[in-house]
C-alpha cells in the first residue's frame, strides 16, 4: 500500500496478491492495497507494508489498525550485496556460512583448493612411538606428532608415515609410499 493512505482507521480496497515468486502485475493506486507475502516483490506504486497483525480483512477491503511508515518492513534490492561485489576473497578458508553466502550470491560453483596433505616421515634407529618400548639409547618420537598437530591446526591433512630406520633404501621406500 501507499503510506499516505494507510492511516489508522483507513479502509483500503484489496486489489490482488503478491506471493513470493509471483509478483503482482498491476500498480497500487490511492486507496488500494495488495496482499504481499514474505519474499514477495513490492508492487509499483506501493511504498509501505502493513503487518497482518495490524490489519483486518473483510469483504475485499483491509482495515488499517495501525498507521504505517514508508519503507518499513521493505528490504531493498541490493541490500545484502551489490552486483559484481566480491563476496569471498581468494585464499579464504571456506566455512559453512561462506557456502551459504556464495549460494545467495547466485554462484553455483566455486574454485577451491583442497587442504594440503603433508607427509611426515620420522627417521632413525633410535626412535620409538609413544607407548612402545624405548630401545637402549633411544628416544620417543614426538616431533612427528607435534608436526602433525601443527599441520592440522593450519588446515592441512597430516599423513604420519611409519618410522624409517637409518637405511637409505628404507627411507626411500617410506618416502615413495
Amino acid at each position: 500500500m501507499r503510506a499516505a493512505d494507510a492511516t489508522a482507521g483507513a479502509r483500503l480496497a484489496m486489489i490482488g496478491a503478491a506471493p513470493a515468486g509471483r509478483p503482482f502485475a498491476g500498480t497500487v493506486g490511492p486507496g488500494q492495497a495488495v496482499r504481499i507475502f514474505t519474499g514477495g516483490f513490492v508492487p509499483p506504486g506501493a511504498d509501505a507494508i502493513l503487518l497482518q497483525e495490524d490489519a483486518e480483512e473483510a469483504e475485499g477491503q483491509v482495515a488499517v489498525k495501525e498507521a504505517v511508515r514508508p519503507g518499513r518492513w521493505i528490504r531493498r534490492k541490493g541490500l545484502d550485496f551489490a552486483a559484481d561485489e566480491t563476496l569471498l576473497p581468494a585464499g579464504r578458508r571456506l566455512t559453512a556460512r561462506d557456502v551459504g553466502l556464495a549460494a545467495a550470491g547466485n554462484n553455483p560453483w566455486l574454485t577451491v583448493h583442497r587442504r594440503p596433505r603433508i607427509g611426515i616421515l620420522a627417521t632413525g634407529d633410535e626412535i620409538a612411538l609413544p607407548g612402545e618400548p624405548i630401545p637402549s639409547g633411544g628416544i620417543v618420537s614426538s616431533n612427528a606428532h607435534a608436526l602433525a598437530a601443527l599441520v592440522r591446526a593450519a588446515g592441512g591433512e597430516p599423513l604420519v608415515l611409519p618410522i624409517a630406520p637409518d637405511d637409505r633404501d628404507a627411507i626411500a621406500a617410506a618416502a615413495a609410499a
